[in-house]
Formats: structure tokens, C-alpha cells, sequence
């Protein structure tokens, strides 16, 4: 696994308010990434060996990177080891979604379940 974050000092995380406010994440989603984002880079994990320094179960953990993963925070890409054709799976973590952060912090346009003619009234 991969982690990409901006430069920040060393002696402790600093983390984007929209992070830890993205409603699109659960908190389960948000604590998970918090502790991804303070490991160093490089680090090599999987679901298995988080779930044993947790006290979530390897498929609350699963389900939690899949959250990460559709909101743009993990990205995973097949790949071929060269040498023996074997697959594995790279996982890399983000700081910032993807697509950066579309619409956290901002109050949605319009009444939820409005139609066009309802909000001219």
C-alpha cells in the first residue's frame, strides 16, 4: 500500500477538515483512513493484519476501503509481477478524494425532492 499526502511536520498528523467532515464517508470510513494516513509510506498492509490491530472484523474492514475506494480515497490497480505472472492487487491512499472534494462543506442547491415548477412558486 501506498499512501500520498501533502509535506506536514513529522512529529505529528495533520488532517484536511474535509476529510474527517466528508458525509459521504461513515465514521468507521473516516477513523480508517485517519490511521492509513498515519503510517509511513511504504507501508505494507492488507485487510487481515488491520482487522488484528483493530477492533473491527477483517469485513467491517473491508467495507469501510471499499467506502474509501468509492469516494476516491484508495485506489486500486491490478498488477503482474513480470518475473512469475502472478497478480496482486496495489492499493494507495490518498489524503485528498481523487477528484478532490466535490461538494463536502457546501449545502446542497435546492429542496431535496423538488421539482423545477415547485421551487418557481
Amino acid at each position: 500500500m501506498r499512501i500520498i499526502r501533502s509535506p506536514r511536520p513529522a512529529q505529528y498528523e495533520l488532517l484536511d477538515r474535509r476529510l474527517l467532515q466528508d458525509d459521504r464517508l461513515s465514521f468507521r470510513a473516516r477513523g480508517l483512513l485517519a490511521y492509513l494516513l498515519s503510517l509511513p509510506d511504504g507501508w505494507q498492509t492488507d485487510s487481515t493484519k488491520l482487522a488484528r490491530v483493530a477492533r473491527e472484523g477483517r469485513d467491517a474492514i473491508r467495507a469501510a476501503l471499499r467506502e474509501l475506494e468509492q469516494c476516491g480515497y484508495l485506489i486500486r490497480t491490478r498488477v503482474t509481477d513480470p518475473t512469475t505472472g502472478t497478480w496482486s492487487t496495489e492499493m494507495v491512499v490518498r489524503d485528498t478524494p481523487e477528484d478532490g472534494f466535490p461538494g463536502v462543506g457546501f449545502p446542497g442547491v435546492g429542496f431535496p425532492g423538488a421539482t423545477r415548477d415547485d421551487r418557481q412558486r
